[in-house]
């Protein structure tokens, strides 16, 4: 038996010339039978805007495949006998790409992981569906274990305790500070219609809170694409604290997030943390896992439930 590791990420441009290339894979996959796949001028200067103001590019390819070393790395370390891929769902090396590497290399079981602890119909269903089409067109497809939603893995968990409790201890000089937890918005229709990603949200923010013995808390979402989608969003909940004048120090843990991305360096550190921080209050962000050891550890201890040791 050969075991493989798929890490599922959304995909990031590797340059402002990229992002026409990008929208392009974004909308050829969700876009409706018929609709344009082509984005509009706006949509692509939008865009190339947000990403020209973090620099040029995200880093979330490149702590992804830090992540798959590491994650290597580790399970040899126990023992354990898996190669471990990497696949993006609109960008290179796409979820295809890792398929065919994975069929040329001869691995027969494949665990997949989602990098997003939420279970989403919009989310995590996608990165099935796509995962599934590309095995489908295999002579010998692999037996797939797809890991659905890790939100309260305790190795997670215990990173966001010990990085909260860091970001609050150097926000909290004299008190008072009062901790936003927020995730990706999604359209609220969804959880109409029985998707449990806001509850597995509220789920995790209720374990971090309880651990740390947080009291003065609250959620909101952020990085909505339109009206409709689910809220409070961040800014909405920035905007009535600076006004209630209550909270003057706030600390923000984006927790719907494990890599670095433009909706954290651009939608939290720029339109939040230095946006509000002009207003006289003072904002800051905890960081998240990427590579670290307690989330290369989390990743591992999934693989560990799923796959044959050695000997």
């Amino acid at each position: 038996m050969t075991n493989g590791v798929l890490l599922m990420g959304y995909g990031s441009p590797e340059s402002i010339g990229d992002v026409g290339q990008y929208l392009r894979n974004i909308k050829a996959l969700h876009s409706r039978p018929g609709a344009s796949a082509i984005p509009t001028k706006e949509e692509t200067e939008r865009l190339e805007m947000r990403y020209g103001a973090i620099g040029g590019k995200s880093p979330f390819n490149e702590i992804t495949e830090r992540q798959a070393r590491s994650l290597s790395s580790h399970l040899r370390h126990y023992g354990i006998e898996a190669r471990v891929y990497t696949g993006m769902l609109h960008w290179k090396p796409s979820i295809a790409d890792a398929v065919s590497r994975m069929e040329r290399d001869g691995i027969s079981e494949i665990t997949a992981i989602p990098m997003a602890p939420y279970y989403s119909t919009m989310g995590t269903e996608g990165y099935r569906k796509v995962l599934d089409g590309c095995l489908a067109g295999l002579k010998a497809a692999p037996a797939v274990s797809f890991v659905k939603g890790w939100n309260t893995n305790k190795h997670l968990i215990k990173f966001w305790e010990g990085a909260i409790a860091a970001a609050m201890q150097h926000q909290d000089a004299g008190g008072g500070a009062h901790i936003i937890f927020t995730a990706h918005s999604l359209p609220s229709v969804t959880v109409d219609h029985g998707d449990p990603y806001k509850d597995q949200f509220i789920e995790t923010c209720n374990a971090i809170a309880s651990g740390l013995g947080l009291k003065d808390w609250s959620y909101a979402f952020q990085s909505a694409s339109g009206a409709g989608w689910l809220g409070p969003s961040i800014v909405e909940e920035l905007k009535a604290m600076a006004g209630e004048g209550k909270h003057k120090k706030v600390v923000i843990a984006p927790i719907g997030f494990v890599t670095e991305n433009l909706e954290t360096l651009y939608d939290i550190d720029i339109e939040c943390v230095a946006g509000f921080n002009s207003t006289g209050m003072s904002v800051s962000r905890v960081a998240l896992p990427n590579d670290s050891e307690l989330l290369i550890e989390a990743l591992a201890s999934m693989v560990k439930e799923r796959v044959t040791r050695k000997g």
